[in-house]
């Protein structure tokens, strides 16, 4: 079990400290290329993160001081992992004991805002300040490192938004709201042990964004204790098979009918109707899109299939594939892989003059595809309404949130998602009592009746001890002058 402590990422945000102070463009594309280390927020009461006999997991201790989430690995303040990171962000007055001046300048130029823990002491005589409700602790195990580990950190970082963005607005129902988040590093036992330590040793009541598609898949344990998974990865069909997994929006099958929905939507009016599928080989939810891309789905969608492969995420090329896909005469090609992987298809493609319209997954879609030349005219399908619009009220306090929260970091396609995960503890959460449980999580979500997010999803209402219900929606995002347009503005198509 001591290997879990080393690898393990561990970020908590106790009341007003919460996950991503600041995080630039540069940070964000490092941490694609390069991974994460480990990083904690927290009080300054609390305790560093170390190893202790006995606890099984990683030790789910936060740190004695505040510290860069998911710096990239690598630059020059990382720590190494396995340890506690220290933030450029100083609590104290500019001046104070051990206060740098680069601290100072950090933290002059972060946003100001009020949290229930940052309540100043009342003046003499004066009436004493409401009291603060009980913290309310989320948890989120993900796949943070390896091929999938840049699309699960993103969303989960705009978890870490949410709470931060949240407890300045007065926490949820009053209670100010820690997050935990560790990597299970793809390893089913590792998420296994860790989701069990955050519910028994951190009293998490609810888990936002679990990436159970690719460590998890055992459902046994939340199931045993009843504790809601609200949100998820997206790319199995689990998210339909236990009712302590909430499912916001699309996953599994409908999703990856809908991501073929979106594609449809550009190609097939422009002509380009004859369509290649690239799904992963290394991945077993990828076996849903290579089985949904060249079935029946296709032709009612438009589609004829003339080409087909599962490829490896690991390969540094793919003009092969390129080759055999314009030689079958494919106008289109779907693409179920990594960002990483994405980019290469798209380069490879253009090495030999190879120019189909391409389609991916928005949980890929980070700034370094939108960056890259080749892939101007990408299809992004995306399975809540599309990120980079802002003229519905849910896009409109995403975008809020980052520019607050995380000045300088656009949210990506990996946000949305994420946003309404959040968004729908928080409607779960308008009537905590002032002891919070799972128990009390789960009546609210069970309580929700037509809930959009802000006209982000599709009216959600979850049934008690039912499983989510299903349903294929998408919107359309492309690649556009090296950025990421809202083409057919934020409006979801459903079948």
């Amino acid at each position: 079990m001591k290997r879990l402590i080393g690898t393990a990422l561990l970020c908590t945000a106790l009341t007003g400290a919460a996950c991503g102070s600041r995080m630039d463009r540069a940070a964000v594309a490092g941490a694609e290329r390069q991974g994460l280390v480990v990083a904690t927020h927290a009080t300054a009461s609390a305790e560093p993160v170390t190893a202790r006999p006995g606890t099984g997991a990683a030790g789910l201790r936060p740190s004695p001081a505040p510290a860069d989430w998911l710096r990239p690995a690598g630059s020059a303040t990382a720590a190494p992992a396995g340890t506690v990171a220290q933030s450029p962000i100083n609590r104290g007055p500019a001046g104070a004991a051990g206060a740098s001046p680069r601290r100072a300048e950090a933290s002059a130029a972060a946003p100001a805002v009020s949290t229930p823990a940052a309540a100043a002491a009342p003046a003499p005589g004066a009436a004493p300040a409401p009291a603060v409700r009980a913290t309310v602790t989320i948890g989120s195990v993900g796949t943070l490192s390896g091929p999938v580990g840049a699309f699960v950190k993103d969303s989960v970082f705009t978890v870490g938004v949410w709470v931060k963005w949240a407890n300045a607005h007065g926490g949820v129902n009053g209670h100010p709201v820690r997050h935990i988040i560790a990597d299970d590093s793809g390893d089913p036992a590792r998420y296994n042990a860790l989701v069990r330590q955050m519910v028994e040793e951190q009293g998490v009541v609810a888990f936002l964004f679990n990436s159970i598609g690719f460590a998890g898949g055992d459902l046994s344990y939340v199931n045993s204790k009843r504790i809601p998974i609200i949100g998820h990865e997206g790319g199995s069909d689990l998210g339909y098979e236990s009712p302590m997994v909430f499912t916001p929006w699309p996953a599994g099958t409908p999703y990856s009918y809908g991501l073929l929905g979106s594609l449809a939507a550009v190609a097939v009016p422009a002509g380009r109707t004859k369509l290649a599928s690239l799904a992963c080989s290394d991945v077993k939810l990828c076996d849903i899109f290579d089985k949904t891309w060249t079935g029946p789905a296709a032709k009612e969608l438009g589609f004829e299939v003339v080409y087909r492969a599962r490829p490896s995420l690991t390969q540094p090329d793919f003009t092969a594939e390129c080759l055999s896909a314009r030689q079958a005469g494919a106008q289109a090609i779907i693409l179920g892989l990594d960002n990483n992987s994405v980019l290469r298809v798209g380069r490879s493609c253009a090495r030999q003059g190879y120019k189909p319209v391409l389609g991916m997954a928005d949980g890929l879609a980070m700034p370094s595809v939108a960056a890259d030349p080749v892939m101007d005219g990408t299809v992004v399908g995306t399975k809540v309404a599309p990120w980079p619009a802002r003229d519905i009220p849910g896009l409109a306090e995403l975008h809020a949130a980052f520019e607050a929260v995380a000045p300088g970091v656009d949210p990506s396609g990996a946000s949305g998602p994420a946003w309404v995960s959040a968004k729908l503890f928080e409607a779960a959460a308008r009537n905590l009592p002032d002891k919070p449980t799972a128990a009390d999580v789960l009546d609210g979500l069970w309580r929700i009746n037509g809930e959009t997010v802000g006209g982000m999803t599709y009216p959600l209402s979850f049934g008690r001890d039912q499983t989510s219900p299903r349903r294929s929606c998408w919107g359309v995002v492309t690649v556009s002058g090296g950025r990421f347009v809202a083409s057919q503005g934020s409006r979801l198509q459903c079948r």
